[in-house]
């Protein structure tokens, strides 16, 4: 694998630099940018081969796993001294215990869609709910920043214990 050693950054006088120099240094940065592609695709390749060896392998331990614990429950069922409690039953054994849930129904919430059609038969069962929400883009065009302060324009007043600035640096970028 390639070492990545830190580079050497010359000092370069931007008044005085030559518009082929400038060529230059775009075309290294775009040569830059489709190496760094590339590598992306070919660890995501990796990474795809891994999971899906994974899963495979992963797919074999849960049917295997499966298959000993249905064994397991039919042979604790067939003990007599396998606890029978409400909810589940239980048998001890040295490595741990074998553990059967019992069956049970439970209710299934209805779906949004349905809301309309209880709430016509059974409006006791539907609570309404208001939700406060910022109307943030009509805010945002009614800010104005001075001295590093927010002022909401339509009343001039000091709203900097609301909103806050956040600077975003400066970004460079080839294309």
């Amino acid at each position: 694998m390639e070492e990545i050693h830190e580079l050497k950054q010359e000092t370069i006088d931007v008044n005085s630099i030559e518009t082929w120099k400038i060529d230059s240094m775009i075309k290294e940065v775009k040569d830059n940018k489709e190496e760094i592609a590339k590598l992306e695709e070919i660890a995501n390749q990796h990474i795809e081969e891994i999971k899906h060896t994974l899963q495979t392998k992963k797919d074999k331990l849960l049917k295997q796993n499966s298959f000993l614990l249905s064994t397991l429950a039919e042979f604790a069922k067939l003990q007599k001294d396998t606890k029978n409690q409400k909810s589940q039953m239980k048998w001890t054994s040295l490595n741990g215990d074998i553990i059967i849930k019992k069956s049970k129904q439970n209710f299934s919430k209805p779906k949004n869609d349905t809301i309309d059609q209880i709430e016509e038969e059974y409006p006791e069962l539907v609570e309404h709910e208001t939700v406060k929400k910022l109307k943030w883009k009509d805010l945002k065009d009614k800010l104005q920043e001075k001295d590093g302060k927010v002022y909401y324009t339509e009343t001039g007043e000091d709203i900097s214990k609301f909103v806050s600035i956040e600077v975003k640096p400066e970004e460079y970028d080839v294309k």
